[in-house]
């Protein structure tokens, strides 16, 4: 756990950032990493990963995707609501070898 201190005038704020990874590995050249960030300051939580597959010998097909769920305070009701933020990319390397 990873703490940050943020001077406010005239307090201290303590932000707590929470990481878990995993990775996979298969037998055809496929990895498959993966990371969720949670911050409590924000009261966010965010889930990237992506996917990366050998598909020819220097020949790569890459997806990412983030999913990022940061909660919202309606400052006319005082509700906190979740908005959610999805985002990806594809990404296709070719090498022709002559």
């Amino acid at each position: 756990m990873n703490r940050l201190a943020i001077k406010l005038l005239p307090l201290f704020a303590v932000m707590s950032f929470y990481f878990v990874q995993a990775q996979a590995t298969f037998s055809p050249p496929i990895l498959a990493p993966g990371f969720n960030q949670y911050t409590t300051a924000a009261k966010r939580n965010t889930l990237n990963t992506w996917v990366q597959w050998e598909y020819k010998r220097l020949s790569f097909l890459f997806l990412v995707v983030k999913n990022d769920r940061p909660d919202v305070l309606n400052r006319g009701t005082q509700l906190t609501s979740r908005v959610v933020d999805q985002q990806g990319v594809l990404k296709i390397a070719y090498l022709k070898q002559f």
